[in-house]
């Protein structure tokens, strides 16, 4: 038995519809070029969307969900990607067909059938903090920021905090050649040598305790105080073999 629900006050306005998939909820664009999605629980609309241009001519989702395919009468195609509600990219056409594993897509214009694919392109995710340095693990697994704020340690993929080291104002960390290890050079904390080992059947870090590494007749030599702030154009660097700490 079918039943009959009306989900829109005004449907004269409606131009074209597609059903979400996964969701009880149908996406509605107009002849006013505004799109809105309906849950038909509630029959009231959730969000409106972009306003284009011109009047909604048609919308399509691909097999799995993963993009959304708005066509508008000035003869554009708007491709979007569902999971974050970003526009991807438009495309003079009429959508046809996308294929059953979402890479391509087909769009008929005035002369011609044209298939695309789409290859996505690298993404970049951005730290926003004031940092005076910022040093990779060997392996990249591992991200290790410096400033003011001494020294935080972030998983790579995908950033992540993972812990401070608990230092004050410090300089650039250095990672030994294998990643064994980790040499930092606080203001007042001076060096310290940080062990680094993997957990046995974890991605996780086991670091510390830290060992201090005496440089009071290093800086004796060079004429420095050790009560004033030491790390300003000086940090520790590992010799490429990893057996010498400079």
């Amino acid at each position: 038995t079918l039943e009959v629900m009306s989900i829109s006050s005004e449907p004269e306005h409606s131009n074209a519809a597609a059903w979400s998939p996964g969701e009880p909820s149908v996406l509605i664009g107009t002849k006013e070029g505004e799109l809105s999605l309906w849950d038909l629980h509630g029959q009231q609309s959730l969000r409106t969307d972009t306003r284009y241009p011109a009047t909604v001519s048609e919308i399509k989702y691909s097999p799995g969900g993963r993009f959304l395919a708005i066509g508008t009468f000035d003869g554009n195609t708007h491709f979007y990607d569902t999971n974050g509600d970003r526009e991807l990219f438009v495309v003079q056409g009429k959508l046809r067909k996308f294929s059953q594993d979402e890479r391509r897509f087909c769009v008929r214009t005035s002369g011609e059938v044209v298939v695309f694919e789409y290859v996505p392109s690298p993404s970049f995710t951005s730290i926003r903090q004031p940092v005076q340095s910022a040093e990779f693990s060997p392996d990249g697994n591992w991200l290790a920021l410096s400033g003011q704020q001494g020294v935080e340690l972030y998983s790579t993929n995908p950033p992540t905090l993972e812990c401070n080291l608990g230092l004050d104002e410090s300089g650039p960390v250095a990672w030994h050649p294998v990643g064994r290890e980790l040499a930092t050079f606080g203001m007042f904390s001076h060096v310290n040598r940080w062990p680094v080992a993997t957990i046995p059947g974890s991605s996780d870090l086991s670091i510390g305790p830290p060992a201090s590494v005496a440089i009071n007749l290093t800086l004796a030599r060079l004429g420095a105080d050790n009560r004033v702030p030491q790390h300003w154009g000086r940090h520790a660097i590992w010799h490429p073999d990893g057996k010498r700490l400079m």
